[in-house]
């Protein structure tokens, strides 16, 4: 306990543990959960494998450049991006520069096949996550903000309503959204479409045009520079699907456990519930956190857990964050934010390396965590010259840097 707040903290070095505090208390991580979820998805499925979105019909284009329909059929891919969507991810800091799959990519490559006129419109199949469109153990206010769109397997702008998916989860069928993005799309490269749906492709199609994502390294970088939630869940379905499971969290989860219980990490998926963090019932150790980052430094398949975290006045959640200060470019790390949790673990580069993680739990708004947070990282740039355990972890009283 520290003035009334759970917390946790381990810090390392190359020559082993600095400082420690609770490390094998399990405690309610945030995001920082991302981390475990990047290591059981890049560990089964590896860095460079790659989620497909394809175009398919009944039958080839004819002649005429006529297909009767097209199914737009989703393959997982989190980052399938409008025009708009995609300026709206350049604008904002913690997702410039990050990996994206552009639709414009695949409306074109459909005109480069032929197609000139599909009289039956374009529906959408996201047939390939069947069920659960919203992990069970999300508190029902993470289902109508903009903290994620529903865990689809076809959605365009994350399924998210507002000028290119910037705001709260839409009320209509992902999949048909898409479909109709498409469907503008091609019309403005003078295709004869008609109207969007959602449908099943049938059997037996034939793939008129597909459109690759980045590779999964890239894609996890985006789930943890950016914190993005709905990346983190679908990811983990995908890692379901590759272990024979079922497209769900649950089958995420166990897929999760099996993937990382050879490589040591078992007890960090103990208490998982999701993949992005935002469940709050979820838990993990600090021990374990720190454990996984040690794990994945000595892993190459593993690098991007490392190499995918946000950087202090660079990239992701921490792109704005201490700018101008020693921790810029340094400060490599996830960070974990809800109402009463702050947690932020990674790495501290420079001549003296460090790893760390660190939790707290109390009764505080998200906005002071952000602040407790950074306080955090400040304390671990301080040292060896913090004061013991009371400069790792900050007081939960107050709202502030100065609190």
């Amino acid at each position: 306990e520290a003035a009334g707040a759970q917390h946790c903290h381990v810090v390392v070095d190359a020559g082993g543990a600095v400082s420690t505090a609770a490390p094998r208390v399990r405690l309610v991580p945030a995001s920082t959960m991302k981390l475990v979820t990047a290591a059981a998805v890049l560990e089964a499925l590896g860095p460079r494998s790659r989620l497909t979105t394809r175009a398919v019909a009944a039958g080839p284009v004819d002649a005429a450049g006529r297909v009767a329909r097209i199914w737009l059929v989703g393959g997982g891919d989190p980052v399938l991006v409008s025009p708009e969507g995609e300026a709206a991810r350049d604008r904002d800091p913690r997702t410039r520069g990050l990996a994206r799959s552009r639709l414009t990519d695949l409306a074109d490559s459909l005109v480069a096949a032929g197609v000139r006129r599909v009289p039956g419109g374009i529906a959408g199949d996201g047939g390939r996550y069947p069920s659960e469109p919203w992990p069970p153990s999300w508190p029902d206010r993470h289902r109508r903000s903009a903290v994620s769109g529903p865990v689809v397997a076809l959605a365009v702008d994350d399924g998210l309503g507002g000028p290119g998916g910037t705001g709260a989860p839409a009320d209509a069928d992902p999949a048909a959204q898409a479909a109709a993005q498409l469907t503008r799309l091609l019309r403005d490269r003078g295709v004869e479409v008609g109207p969007p749906r959602s449908g099943t492709a049938p059997a037996g199609a034939v793939t008129l045009a597909r459109l690759r994502s980045a590779p999964l390294a890239e894609l996890v970088t985006e789930m943890l520079a950016a914190s993005d939630n709905r990346t983190a869940e679908v990811l983990l379905r995908e890692l379901a699907l590759a272990r024979g499971g079922p497209a769900t969290t649950a089958g995420g989860v166990a897929a999760a456990r099996r993937v990382l219980s050879p490589l040591g990490l078992g007890a960090a998926t103990d208490g998982m519930v999701d993949g992005s963090g935002l469940a709050p019932t979820n838990r993990l150790a600090c021990g374990d956190l720190v454990r996984v980052l040690e794990v994945a430094a000595g892993s190459r398949r593993l690098g991007a857990v490392l190499d995918g975290l946000a950087v202090a006045g660079m990239r992701g959640t921490l792109a704005t964050a201490f700018v101008g200060t020693p921790l810029a470019g340094r400060l490599w790390a996830k960070t974990g934010t809800l109402d009463g949790v702050s947690g932020l673990a990674g790495e501290l580069r420079g001549p003296r390396p460090l790893r760390f993680a660190l939790l707290l739990n109390g009764a505080f708004p998200e906005a002071a965590g952000v602040a407790r947070r950074d306080r955090m990282a400040a304390a671990i740039a301080a040292f060896p010259d913090a004061d013991g355990p009371a400069g790792w972890v900050p007081s939960p009283r107050g709202t502030g840097p100065g609190a």
